[in-house]
């Protein structure tokens, strides 16, 4: 399962989020997008991102990048969970700077998104 991060704008007329036609989304795993929206401080609640405002998040992202600068988030190594008559779980883990990197696209997501009238981001 994964999470996708679009760029949107509430249309008063359906009373509902659109996403802004040809922005591409920023899809994560389920996993690495908790961890993505921790460092954000935005909240994962059962895959769903409640929409926050760009105007909220383009700061948030600067200061994580710029507090990261030569101290890149640490690798996690592949782990395998097997527990007897039960499916076999494989965390595929992540390299060193995985969250830096989506943090990255995040914050040329949001500026491409807001110049094309995004007003906010939300997750599904």
């Amino acid at each position: 399962m994964s999470v996708s991060f679009y760029p949107a704008y509430y249309d008063d007329t359906t009373q509902r989020w659109q996403p802004i036609p040809d922005v591409n989304a920023l899809n994560l795993a389920v996993g690495n997008a908790a961890d993505f929206a921790a460092v954000l401080g935005m909240g994962l609640d059962g895959g769903l991102v409640a929409p926050t405002p760009i105007a909220v998040l383009e700061p948030r992202c600067t200061r994580y990048l710029r507090s990261r600068v030569g101290r890149p988030d640490p690798e996690t190594r592949p782990t395998v969970t097997k527990h007897p008559g039960h499916a076999e779980f494989i965390d595929c883990g992540r390299r060193a700077g995985y969250l830096q990197i989506c943090v990255a696209e995040f914050l040329a997501l949001l500026r491409e998104g807001r110049v094309r009238g995004a007003t906010h981001v939300y997750g599904c």
